[in-house]
């Protein structure tokens, strides 16, 4: 374990939904886990560089894009478990590590045969299962401030992600860093169903409930410059094509492979 340079810490329990009626869960699992880990490690004489996945939700309900200055006040318990983390990582600066923290916006996207389950609950992968026969989607609001009345969010392949933190690996810097992985740029509900329909070629049939989900703020979108200008680094397979058709290609690929499950 003392050859470790780099550890990227991906695991959470990070459904928003769950977490309001079963918050312990996501306190143990994030929080409680996390201090675990960080108490195992820095009894190793050379710490390993930390790459942390944190979330746009530590941000919580704003309608501007946020930077990594935006007031922090998380509006659901998955955020504020993430945020929880990125101080106790901070705080860890004092046993020498070095961490960066990203805050992801919506992740979405495939590469080759990996991608997210058939059963997945984010929301490219229920518009695929709605696509492909299963129920409609359903559509939690329709009241928002947005400009068609659904949540907007800024989505980033996952093939950029893992360019970021890849690029991130390298780069020396003292203490604890924090930084936004978004585009900039917001997609309603609406608008991706509408997209997924015209780069597949396949309709969704949805379903409107009338009723918000909690903890679902209406808008997420990032100002990503500072990772962008810091890294030099530019989000080069973020359009809705590339983030939709390889999502669906994954996803029929992830069904047939399993025998229609």
């Amino acid at each position: 374990m003392g050859k470790i340079q780099t550890i990227i810490h991906l695991a959470a329990t990070s459904t928003v939904g769950p977490d309001a009626t079963n918050p312990i869960l996501y306190y143990e699992n994030n929080v409680s886990r996390t201090i675990l880990f960080i108490d195992r490690l820095k009894r190793l004489q050379k710490k390993p560089n930390i790459i942390f996945a944190s979330t746009a939700a530590v941000y919580g309900a704003q309608i501007f894009k946020m930077t990594e200055t935006s007031p922090l006040n998380p509006i659901n318990v998955y955020g504020h478990t993430k945020l929880v983390c990125e101080r106790i990582l901070s705080s860890a600066d004092v046993y020498g590590f070095q961490s960066t923290s990203f805050r992801f916006f919506n992740v979405v996207g495939a590469y080759d045969d990996l991608g997210e389950e058939a059963l997945d609950t984010h929301l490219l992968s229920r518009i695929c299962q709605a696509a492909s026969g299963g129920p409609p989607l359903t559509i939690f609001g329709n009241d928002y401030s947005t400009r068609d009345g659904s949540c907007v969010r800024d989505y980033v392949h996952v093939i950029d992600i893992c360019n970021a933190m890849v690029r991130a690996i390298d780069f020396k810097h003292q203490g604890s860093k924090t930084y936004n992985l978004g585009t900039g740029e917001g997609t309603s509900v609406l608008q991706m169903i509408a997209a997924f329909e015209k780069h597949t070629g396949v309709q969704v049939p949805i379903k409107e409930t009338g009723y918000r989900r909690e903890g679902d703020p209406a808008s997420l979108i990032a100002n990503g410059e500072l990772f962008k200008t810091t890294y030099n680094f530019q989000y080069d397979n973020s359009c809705l094509y590339k983030m939709i058709t390889t999502s669906w290609d994954h996803y029929k690929f992830y069904k047939w492979s399993n025998n229609g499950v």
